[in-house]
C-alpha cells in the first residue's frame, strides 16, 4: 500500500472515530447518569384503568371492576394482567441512551409513532409512557416517560405487553370442570351421539362398560380447557350455531349442568361458544377431538 493510500486510510479512521464519538455525546449526555428505574411500583388496586395505544391500531383498554380485570368489554386474563403489574414492580434498570429530542423521531418515542402506555386512577393520570424502536439489547426497547426527553433501553417484559391486541389480552380459558365433579358428559353430533354416565363410581357408555383409561383422558380436558383466540367480526358472522356440528354438555351427579358449548367447524379450526354467556373461542380441530372422541375409542 503506497503511502498516499495510508495517509487516506488513517484519515478515514479519525473521522471515524469523531462521529463515533460525536454520537455517544449526544446520546449519553456522558456517562455519569447511572441507569434507572423507570417505571413506578404500581398494586393493581391502585390503577383503575390502563390505556395502550398504538397507531393505526385498535385501542386497548384495560379496567377494573374490584378485583376482576376486563379489556375492551371482554373478561381479560388474569394472568397476562399479572404479568403487567409484576413487570412494574420487577426493578428492572434501564440504560439512558439519549437526552436530545431531536433523536426522538428516529429512536420511535415521539408521540406520533410510539406505542403509549397509560396508568389512570379515577381522574388522576399515574404516569404515561412511550415505547419505540427496538434497541441494540436482545428484547429491549427505547422508552421515554411523558414530558421528558430522557430515552432508555429497556429489556424487560413490558415492550412485550405492550405491542399486543385485544385478542392477546382476552381471557382465553373457556371452562374448568375438575374430574371429581363430572357425572355424565352428553356428546351430540347431528342425530348421532352418546352419553358418558358415572355411576357408583364406574363409568359407562350406553349399556358399556367405558375404558377407565380413556374417561381420564377425556376428563382431564377440561380443567381447564383453554382455546386458542376468538374470532374476527366477519368470522363471528359467519358462525352458524343454530345447526352446529357439534354439542358437548357437561353435568355434575346431580344432573345439574356445569358447562355446555357448541361447535361450529370452519376451514382449520372451529368455532366454540360457551352457551352460559354467549361468548365464541377459536379452538383447533385435534382439541375437539379430544373434547367429543367417537364413542368407539371410550369403550
Amino acid at each position: 500500500m503506497s503511502p498516499q493510500q495510508l495517509k487516506r486510510v488513517a484519515l478515514g479512521l479519525v473521522v471515524v472515530m469523531f462521529l463515533w464519538g460525536a454520537s455517544q455525546l449526544l446520546t449519553r449526555g456522558g456517562d455519569a447518569i447511572e441507569d434507572e428505574v423507570v417505571f413506578p411500583a404500581l398494586d393493581a388496586l391502585e390503577v383503575d384503568s390502563i390505556f395502550i395505544a398504538r397507531p393505526a391500531e385498535e385501542l386497548v383498554v384495560l379496567a377494573r371492576t374490584g378485583a376482576d380485570w376486563r379489556v375492551n368489554g371482554y373478561a381479560a386474563s388474569p394472568d397476562q394482567v399479572s404479568q403487567l403489574f409484576n413487570a412494574l414492580n420487577a426493578s428492572v434498570p434501564a440504560q439512558l441512551v439519549a437526552t436530545n429530542e431531536a433523536l426522538h423521531a428516529r429512536m420511535g418515542v415521539d408521540s406520533a409513532t410510539a406505542k403509549e402506555l397509560r396508568f389512570v386512577q379515577g381522574e388522576r393520570t399515574l404516569g404515561t409512557f412511550f415505547f419505540g424502536n427496538a434497541g441494540n439489547v436482545f428484547s429491549s426497547a427505547y422508552v421515554r416517560r411523558a414530558g421528558e426527553n430522557r430515552v432508555y433501553q429497556y429489556a424487560g417484559t413490558l415492550s412485550r405487553l405492550v405491542a399486543q391486541d385485544v385478542g392477546e389480552w382476552r381471557d382465553k380459558q373457556v371452562v374448568n370442570v375438575e374430574a371429581d365433579s363430572i357425572g355424565n358428559i352428553e356428546v351430540s353430533r347431528g342425530r348421532g351421539g352418546y352419553t358418558l354416565a358415572r355411576s357408583d363410581g364406574a363409568w359407562r357408555i350406553g349399556t358399556s362398560e367405558a375404558d377407565s383409561a380413556a374417561v381420564a383422558r377425556l376428563l382431564g380436558q377440561f380443567a381447564p380447557l383453554t382455546a386458542t383466540g376468538f374470532p374476527t367480526e366477519a368470522q363471528l358472522d359467519s358462525a352458524d350455531f343454530d345447526r352446529p356440528d357439534l354439542r358437548v354438555t357437561i353435568l355434575d351427579l346431580n344432573g345439574d349442568t356445569l358447562a355446555a358449548m357448541a361447535f361450529d367447524s370452519s376451514a382449520a379450526a372451529y368455532w366454540l361458544r360457551r352457551e352460559s354467556d354467549g361468548t365464541v373461542f377459536r379452538v383447533l380441530q385435534w382439541k375437539v377431538n379430544q373434547l367429543a372422541p367417537a364413542d368407539s375409542t371410550l369403550r
